[in-house]
């Protein structure tokens, strides 16, 4: 094939490319912009601190994309401070309701894409905005984190951080003391005599090492043989105590037992004779009773004067008898007083002996009564 030939074929192909792309664009209304494509353009107004915001960032109205970001401008650009204004295109099957407002969000986290999505405040309205690129809605920027977490939510975050901040101010000192005691310090440094300067604090290490050497000494005691054996010796002895003390206590509890039993047959037998005792004494109490009740009727009996006893009681002759033989009687002590008398200065008795001859005088020696009486 000539190349003139080829040159002709490759141009009425991209002529027909160009057709068919073309045809298809008129057909889904996806033309740019610059070719006068199927879309409407509506501005934002004065969005402030805009970020990561670029051409072709799509836009949504309630979750669905009704278009994209067609250019930024500045409100002035002489003075930018005064914000962007954004032109949006909107395909022209959609519209937009007159109370609706554009909230930009910025990547979240900077990963992805920015995103303009228009928020409708009354959706009831019928009213929506011309469709000639006059319309203009105002703007603000968003943040994703901040419907995530409410503002008061980021307050309290925020103060919580500075708290934060401040606690490990204050807790940097104390993190360096508890550094200094948890530092490595050998015994042998911190015992031996340094200066002032060099002299080193016992800390947590030096209470462990020392623990150390004392559970090191501790086995060394606890595994000396003769130690051993001492322990099992007097292992071996304590058992033979326990069983002793064991035979003892049996022994004991035995003698208990049978001392119990002693006593609660004592207890028995003394409840019996208790009882034998004031059976006994129950009778003789209602023996004396019976007496009282004589001797009341007796009594009754004398004061009424029936009976012999009170007739003789009431007798005065029974009295002058009674006075007579008392006179008597102390008559005859005034005789005898005499004779004790002599008796006692002579010592002797004088008797009479009567014999067949007749009457022989003698007398009792008391001296000699006393004399033959035996020591005692």
């Amino acid at each position: 094939m000539k190349e003139t030939t080829r040159n002709v074929l490759v141009g009425v192909f991209v002529i027909a490319s160009l057709g068919a792309l073309g045809a298809l664009m008129v057909m889904f209304g996806e033309r740019p912009e610059w070719l006068g494509g199927a879309e409407w353009s509506l501005r934002i107004r004065g969005v402030s601190q805009l970020r990561d915001i670029r051409e072709g960032n799509e836009v949504t109205l309630n979750g669905v994309a009704i278009g994209r970001v067609g250019r930024l401008e500045f409100k002035d650009d002489r003075r930018p401070g005064l914000g962007v204004d954004i032109i949006i295109l909107i395909k022209n099957a959609y519209a937009v309701p007159a109370t609706a407002r554009a909230l930009v969000y910025s990547p979240t986290l900077g990963i992805g894409r920015g995103v303009i999505e228009l928020v409708v405040d009354d959706p009831l309205s019928g009213e929506v905005l011309p469709t000639d690129g006059t319309a203009s809605i105002r703007g603000q920027m968003a943040n994703r984190l901040n419907e995530i977490v409410s503002e008061e939510a980021m307050d309290s975050f925020e103060q919580t951080v500075v708290r934060i901040g401040q606690f490990a101010e204050k807790l940097t000192p104390v993190a360096e003391d508890l550094h200094l005691l948890l530092r490595k310090a050998p015994v042998a440094q911190v015992d031996q005599p340094l200066t002032e300067a060099e002299r080193i604090t016992a800390n947590l290490s030096t209470v462990i090492e020392r623990f150390d050497a004392t559970l090191r000494n501790v086995n060394d005691v606890l595994g000396d043989e003769q130690l051993k054996t001492d322990f099992k010796t007097v292992a071996a002895r304590l058992r033979e105590a326990s069983d002793k003390l064991n035979v003892v206590l049996e022994t004991w509890r035995t003698e208990t037992q049978k001392l119990a039993d002693n006593v609660n047959t004592g207890v028995d037998n003394t409840e019996q004779h208790i009882g034998e005792f004031f059976a006994a004494a129950n009778a003789v109490l209602e023996n004396l009773d019976t007496a009282s009740d004589q001797l009341a009727l007796a009594a009754r009996a004398l004061n009424e004067g029936d009976g012999t006893a009170a007739l003789l009681l009431r007798d005065p002759r029974l009295y002058e008898s009674m006075v007579y033989s008392f006179d008597r009687l102390g008559q005859l002590v005034a005789t005898l007083q005499p004779l004790a008398e002599k008796i006692a200065e002579e010592e002797r008795i004088p008797i009479k002996v009567k014999t067949a001859v007749g009457s022989v005088p003698t007398s009792i020696d008391l001296k000699k009564k006393d004399a033959e009486k035996p020591a005692p």
